[in-house]
């Protein structure tokens, strides 16, 4: 489902007109479906959006403003760390991700390692940096956005906090539904609904 659908039916749910792209309403909503998409992707790990294996170079810690140590940097559409792996396949010890001060890049602080060797890390995928197309094998997911986003533009829509609230309540049905089928379906399904997408944006190779 790509981003003007999802824009279209949330405004439809408002009770709006067809949306139209290039007028003065259209950066607002777009800046919304952003935070939206991030902030609903962001809640659950969700194997739609799950890289497994991308490679990593670790990086030694260097500068003023912290000990000496090694890091990875984290990929541009990396939303959340799921894990760091060795070449053997253990579990590599990490951080929480953080800003280095010097060259503001997000990265993870990682112990155990030797410099320059390489690391392999599983992550949950920015969907907004991938482009913005939801995936429909997981219409719960889509209807949980679209719901979400109408709760975000409600207020500045339509100045409705009951339409706000109503909508935020359907957002989590929708959302914690898509999770548990996810979660029943995770170990045994091999299927990647997004890997195209993910293998054919630039910022994942």
């Amino acid at each position: 489902m790509d981003k003007g659908t999802v824009i279209q039916r949330a405004l439809e749910k408002l009770g709006e007109r067809e949306y139209v792209e290039k007028t003065a309403t259209e950066d607002p909503v777009r800046r919304a479906y952003d935070i939206v998409v991030r902030r609903c992707n962001g809640r659950y790990k969700w194997s739609f959006a799950r890289v497994v294996g991308r490679r990593v170079k670790v990086q030694e810690r260097e500068g003023k403003h912290w000990k000496k140590g090694y890091y990875v940097e984290l990929p541009d559409d990396c939303l959340l760390v799921e894990s760091l792996t060795d070449g053997s396949g253990e579990k590599v010890r990490h951080s929480e991700f953080c800003i280095e001060p010097e060259e503001r890049k997000r990265i993870v602080l990682v112990e155990g390692v030797e410099k320059e060797s390489d690391l392999y890390l599983n992550y949950t995928a920015d969907i907004v940096t991938l482009g913005g197309v939801l995936p429909d094998s997981a219409p719960y997911f889509c209807e949980g956005v679209i719901c979400e986003l109408a709760a975000e533009l409600a207020i500045s829509v339509v100045s409705s906090g009951d339409l706000a609230a109503a909508y935020k309540a359907e957002a989590r049905e929708n959302l914690q539904r898509a999770m548990d089928i996810d979660a029943r379906q995770w170990k045994s399904n091999d299927q990647h609904p997004m890997r195209e997408i993910l293998r054919s944006n630039i910022l994942w190779r």
